[in-house]
């Protein structure tokens, strides 16, 4: 309760959060636009690799994922769907395409501005290249991995309703190995917003979705006995409107902005400072 209620706090406010911390725990970031499938997306894409190229986005993969539904009464029915992946030299920010989803993501983000900037012209690509009329869903995910110091411990870093059940505070009793997790899940004036957390390990320092890391990221490796936590947040929308980058990047803002203030919201201001807030 104590985590949704400063959500909640941080959601009245109209106050922009556009500071940087110059220490910022922030490992991954994804933005994600739904739409109405289109078949024929494979027929473009030579076109838009050229496009792409110009970004910078030199490199190129095609793979395939597996789509599971259900249908009541049914066993579920598994289906091959191709995807493409255009990501920069360095492999630190790519851009994947489906044949209803166009996505950016990045472990080396900026600012949101960058960001957006990018993800615009990406939209702007595909939407030239490409039959897509309307997009559907959309999204930001922000992924930080909270690593406290040697004489620190999670509970510095992050607030009481992200840590679970406080098992240190159990007297004379032998505490073995421990796993995190929690998960706050509310509706916001955008969408849906999910704040969850969950304990980190040397081979996994990102959600389980977001494994294995398609992109390459300059993080020293995690101690065996070490005490660090994923915090990932995930504001999303449902939304009927035109695939322009214009009115999208509008949407993906709003998203961002409430995104922002979750974030501060969950962490302590000893962690800001740590990581450099200069408010």
């Amino acid at each position: 309760m104590c985590l949704l209620w400063c959500i909640i706090e941080c959601m009245i406010s109209t106050q922009r959060v556009s500071r940087k911390l110059a220490k910022a725990p922030l490992v991954h970031v994804i933005t994600q636009v739904r739409f109405a499938t289109v078949l024929s997306i494979g027929q473009s894409i030579a076109q838009i690799q050229e496009r792409l190229k110009e970004m910078g986005f030199v490199r190129y993969q095609k793979s395939q994922i597996q789509n599971i539904s259900y249908v009541p009464g049914s066993p579920p029915k598994v289906e091959a769907q191709e995807r493409w992946d255009f990501t920069d030299r360095d492999r630190q920010t790519g851009i994947v395409l489906t044949q209803d989803f166009v996505a950016l993501h990045t472990s080396k983000y900026e600012t949101f501005d960058v960001f957006g900037e990018l993800f615009g012209r990406a939209v702007q690509v595909v939407s030239t290249e490409a039959p897509v009329e309307l997009a559907e869903r959309m999204g930001i995910r922000y992924v930080d991995l909270i690593r406290p110091g040697k004489e620190e411990s999670l509970e510095d870093y992050l607030r009481p309703g992200l840590l679970g059940f406080p098992f240190s505070e159990l007297e004379n009793e032998q505490i073995g190995d421990w796993a995190l997790r929690s998960e706050a899940i509310v509706q916001t004036t955008q969408g849906t917003l999910i704040v969850r957390c969950t304990s980190a390990s040397n081979d996994q320092f990102l959600p389980p979705d977001l494994m294995p890391p398609v992109l390459a990221y300059n993080i020293p490796r995690l101690e065996p006995d070490e005490r660090a936590a994923i915090l990932d947040t995930d504001h999303f929308a449902v939304v009927d409107k035109d695939f322009k980058a214009e009115a999208l990047l509008e949407q993906l803002d709003l998203l961002h902005q409430t995104a922002s203030k979750v974030f501060r919201a969950a962490v302590t201001e000893y962690a800001l400072k740590k990581w450099g807030d200069s408010a």
